[in-house]
């Protein structure tokens, strides 16, 4: 993981936002630094959620507290997480 510039985040609750969700590597990679850094709780915000290629596995596998994002994509069943 990359290092985390800003402040201290131990023990925090960490908001992500992105506009965009694709592949969600950016996103992992940036989850888990959060709680590398000793972040509480992630949360991560995106406008659209493509979720395309190994992006469910990724989000599924990243330990985010909650995910939103907007129904400007519809999202099919089979990629609703339970932190949808």
């Amino acid at each position: 993981h990359g290092p985390l510039i800003g402040a201290p985040v131990d023990g925090k609750t960490v908001v992500i936002y992105d506009d965009m969700i694709s592949t969600a590597g950016t996103i992992a990679g940036a989850v888990n630094t959060a709680k590398s850094a000793g972040a509480k709780r992630v949360i991560v915000c995106a406008t659209h959620g493509v979720l395309s290629g190994p992006a469910i596995e990724r989000l599924r596998n990243a330990p985010i507290d909650q995910l939103f994002i907007t129904d400007s994509i519809p999202l099919p069943a089979d990629k609703q997480l339970p932190c949808i």
